[in-house]
């Protein structure tokens, strides 16, 4: 729907289709983080902030959010995070800050993760794999010096990544 620099990039309207008629029949949402302000209506400064924005996101009607591109005032700007919540619990990983913009990272990230979950249904270990995948697609595309991800070159990052990351349990 949009992002911090650009704003709404979805015509309008269309924010709040998803806000008001996709979010309460969704079974799992990938949001941004300025997505997520839009749809819970909050301002997110603080890890906590996006925390309990997710969860009020799930009472709406999604099992499950994986909230993207999440910068907050109580984290560093070292690092590219991601949070998933689901009714067990909350995590957050994260992986090295790549200084670039990719095409396509948003829609690789969604569809890893919800290949990841299909299977287990386990959040963590979606989230741990997709931001390994993800991370792997996202380091090879900027060693090519690309910004359209090398898909093709780093296909075997999808299955295999190079790099591994953990998510940390949230209280």
């Amino acid at each position: 729907m949009g992002d911090v620099d650009a704003g709404f990039y979805a015509a309008p309207g269309i924010p709040e289709f998803w806000r008001d008629r996709v979010v309460p029949v969704a079974d799992l949402l990938t949001p941004n983080l300025f997505e997520l302000e839009f749809l819970t209506g909050r301002a997110l400064t603080t890890l906590d902030d996006v925390v309990a924005a997710a969860r009020a996101l799930r009472d709406l009607g999604p099992g499950v959010v994986l909230v993207t591109s999440v910068t907050t005032d109580d984290m560093p700007g070292d690092a590219s995070r991601m949070v998933a919540v689901d009714g067990a619990g909350a995590w957050l990983v994260g992986t090295p800050h790549l200084d670039r913009v990719f095409t396509g990272s948003g829609d690789l990230t969604s569809a890893m993760f919800l290949a990841h979950w299909l299977p287990q249904r386990d959040v963590r270990a979606a989230l741990e794999a997709t931001s390994s995948i993800v991370y792997s697609v996202l380091e090879a595309t900027t060693a090519a010096g690309d910004s359209e991800l090398r898909l093709v070159a780093a296909q075997q990052d999808l299955v295999s990544p190079r790099f591994h990351f953990t998510a940390q349990p949230l209280g």
